[in-house]
């Protein structure tokens, strides 16, 4: 507030992966940070866990490279180069309506799970725990194409992989499947640009809602047993579609 006065003081700070190592934290599976500018120094204090353990991360970042702040670039260097997706973007503008910056969501490779050291009872642990946090965000694709990785690769039996789809698609995002019931692809864009007109680019504004928040649009997913058959069958092909392309995409041959 104006007018109050203010000081320096200097504190101690530990890395996590120093709070991994002695107990402090028993796990690094899922880091979210908000350190004020500060959240590339913080992904890179993971350490080894950043590639050993660590299966998701939310972090801030501005887009701005004049400045020693979590510049996007860097923060996406250090996770695309130890086996990460970028799976959330989401943008604030600044005060003349450019991208200032934003937050992002890395969720782990499963082609680089399954490439990466470590048992097969550890790397079947690590990818349920992929697939519940693909559930979590509501991203059925993605926990399906981990589902079949390791099916494929032999840490998911059939009889494993049959209930996991099951949990899986238990509910349907209904927005995919709207164009192809009434709704039609032209009427989904002008709904889309009503929505830009109405809400507009608001200086300082979020762009769109962070992944890690569908959970909170409950209402749009339907459960699989009230759509008919002929849309659950277009759907499933499309996700061994998708799979097939993300196979090949990352060369995953079992």
């Amino acid at each position: 507030m104006h007018g109050e006065k203010y000081k320096k003081i200097e504190v101690n700070v530990e890395t996590l992966e120093y709070l991994r190592e002695t107990g402090v934290i028993n796990s690094l599976d899922i880091v979210k940070t908000d350190t004020e500018g500060h959240d590339l120094q913080a992904l890179q204090g993971i350490g080894r866990y950043l590639s050993e353990e660590t299966l998701c991360t939310a972090s801030e970042f501005l887009f701005y490279r004049n400045t020693k702040l979590s510049n996007f670039s860097k923060i996406d260097d250090l996770m695309t180069s130890n086996g990460f997706l970028l799976f959330g973007l989401q943008t604030k503008l600044g005060s003349c309506g450019e991208l200032k910056g934003g937050d992002v969501m890395y969720i782990r490779s499963v082609a680089n799970l399954l490439s990466g050291s470590g048992s097969n009872e550890v790397k079947k642990i690590r990818l349920l725990k992929l697939i519940a946090i693909c559930c979590f965000i509501r991203n059925p694709f993605y926990a399906y194409i981990i589902a079949r990785a390791g099916e494929e690769y032999g840490l998911l039996a059939k009889a494993e992989m049959y209930e996991l789809n099951k949990f899986i698609h238990k509910k349907i995002f209904i927005l995919p499947l709207l164009p192809k019931l009434w709704l039609g692809e032209k009427m989904v864009h002008i709904l889309f640009i009503i929505t830009q007109i109405l809400s507009g680019r608001v200086w300082g504004k979020n762009s769109i809602p962070k992944i890690n928040r569908f959970v909170q649009y409950e209402p749009l997913f339907v459960r699989r047993k009230l759509i008919p058959n002929k849309f659950i069958n277009s759907y499933d092909k499309i996700l061994e579609k998708r799979y097939k392309t993300y196979k090949t995409l990352n060369h995953i041959w079992y």
